[in-house]
């Protein structure tokens, strides 16, 4: 599938480059020619349906490729989504359950949390996913959008489309229900809705513009930083700044306090603590290496490249990062979306943690600015050369991603026993967990929420809040009691994750002491008596 598809890109990557070329005229005199390398690319038939393909592709065969639709999505994803299916049960994050970001990505999964009344867990969760790969899709015709409005040219913005829809930065986290793929949708979306205010120069389409904004920044605070940029862009190139400026800005605030403000009501120390205190009081992990090569996404190849190479691939991407950057930085148009790729960049490398996946929150400016980059003008005495080296960027990115789809490297990993542990514990009233995916794939956690069982949902999140010390969880003795109650309050215990919640071995032998009720596939579920 992903070599088939391959090969398509490339078929049509090379049909662009034929007919631009013959489109230039048949001119032999060997002198070098400037021009917009892409802007002269006859419009695709529908390159809107070609991004769109590839983007969908792309995410759905990490999964594919990997633990398949039923798989370990990971424990993020899975408290996301577990925290959507308590707040549809009539609990309230901050004030009943443990989340450390804003309310906005709990009501964005509420659809498919009400679907778990009428399909088990592991297919709502699934079809939640599933959604995200669509997300994905639909930002990459974003990008194009915003591109045709900044007048880059048809051939740039679908090199920029394509470079979103590929590059591996994006569709690690584009599978499965992170918060930065939700984000990318209403940052770009709201850029959009601006630019069309631009033309109408109407009140109602600059506050609908603030308002995309403003969601965005409730999915995860991290979003004010772009978005503050964009108000700032937008206004200043309105006909009437300060009348555009104010009614993104009160678009973008309405739209947040809309969010926000029941929750805060309902718990404003518990929000307050979570969303804000607790995240600057993480540990800070500062190494600026890894985070530059999960930039460049060679590093999710792991052990299939050495580390010599691996350091010079990244090196290389380094360079071309460079190289696009300035040749954006030449298009007028195209810079304050430099300026604001800058501004996400610096809040990557300064952010206490770090996954992988973050890189997905740059992957919106990114692709604008390789788009810039392709539309501008190359000297060259060969056109077709001059044409596909603004194709660079976007083609070592699909390079790269191919490699890793091929190489089957994702986070998504099988659960061979899930279908007959959840059989063995249908009966079972309040099944515990480290991590609510072991509830989402024992078909466990609505039944739970619905009996009116105890469910932290983010288990380990209590250690950057209530549960907090300065040493590691398997070494902390009031989260390893806090934890051993938590666990055996319940009628059993499944442990999905023991090294990453740092459960220790006295915990362990508090949580097996009861014995086995199932076990299937090295996977265990022990029983609890209360006595």
């Amino acid at each position: 599938m992903v070599l088939r598809l391959t090969r398509e890109i490339q078929v049509a990557m090379s049909k662009c480059a034929d007919r631009w070329a013959s489109a230039q005229g048949a001119d032999d005199d060997g002198s070098e020619r400037q021009g917009h390398a892409l802007d002269r690319f006859p419009s695709l038939a529908h390159p809107e349906v070609l991004v769109l393909v590839v983007a969908v592709a792309c995410r759905l065969t990490v999964i594919l490729r990997s633990g398949g639709l039923r798989g370990d999505f990971g424990y993020d994803a899975a408290v996301y989504f577990a925290g959507s299916d308590a707040l549809t049960h009539g609990r309230l994050p901050y004030r009943d359950f443990v989340y450390l970001h804003p309310p906005g990505q709990l009501l964005a999964l509420a659809p498919f949390a009400w679907l778990t009344r009428v399909v088990s867990d592991p297919t709502a969760f699934m079809l939640a996913n599933l959604s995200v790969a669509l997300v994905g899709a639909t930002t990459a015709l974003l990008v194009m959008r915003i591109c045709r409005h900044l007048h880059l040219g048809e051939g740039s913005a679908l090199a920029g489309g394509l470079f979103y829809a590929t590059w591996f930065g994006a569709v690690g986290a584009e599978y499965l229900t992170k918060l930065e793929p939700v984000g990318n949708l209403l940052v770009l979306g709201g850029v959009l809705l601006a630019l069309n205010a631009q033309r109408r120069e109407r009140l109602l389409s600059w506050t609908a513009a603030g308002a995309a904004l403003g969601l965005a920044v409730c999915i995860k605070v991290w979003w004010v930083v772009p978005v503050v940029g964009i108000i700032a862009w937008q206004s200043a190139m309105a006909r009437r700044p300060l009348r555009s400026g104010v009614a993104m800005a009160a678009g973008c605030l309405g739209a947040g306090l809309l969010v926000t403000v029941p929750f805060f009501i309902a718990a404003p120390q518990q929000m307050w603590a979570s969303v804000v205190t607790d995240q600057l009081g993480r540990h800070r992990r500062l190494n600026p290496l890894p985070r530059a090569g999960d930039l460049g996404t060679l590093g999710r190849l792991g052990s299939h490249v050495p580390g010599p190479a691996l350091a010079f691939g990244t090196f290389v991407a380094g360079v071309v990062f460079l190289v696009v950057v300035r040749r954006a930085w030449s298009v007028r148009a195209a810079r304050p979306g430099v300026v604001i790729l800058g501004t996400q960049l610096g809040v990557l490398f300064a952010a206490p943690s770090w996954f992988p996946y973050y890189t997905d929150y740059v992957a919106g400016f990114l692709s604008i600015t390789v788009a810039a980059a392709a539309a501008t003008p190359i000297l060259s005495s060969h056109r077709v050369v001059a044409g596909m080296t603004s194709w660079l960027p976007t083609c070592l990115a699909a390079s790269v991603t191919v490699a890793i789809l091929i190489s089957g490297q994702s986070t998504v990993r099988p659960v061979p026993g899930a279908v007959r542990l959840s059989r063995s514990v249908a009966g079972v009233r309040c099944l515990m967990s480290d991590s609510p995916m072991g509830l989402i794939e024992l078909n466990a956690l609505s039944r739970g929420l619905a009996a009116g069982c105890p469910n932290w949902v983010d288990v380990t999140g209590r250690t950057y809040g209530p549960d907090r010390a300065n040493r590691s969880r398997s070494h902390n003795e009031r989260w390893q009691r806090d934890l051993t109650r938590y666990l055996r309050s319940g009628d059993a215990i499944v442990i999905v994750r023991r090294s990453g919640t740092g459960i220790s071995s006295t915990t362990q032998a508090a949580i097996s002491r009861d014995g086995v009720l199932a076990r299937s596939a090295g996977q265990t579920v022990y029983r609890v008596r209360h006595r």
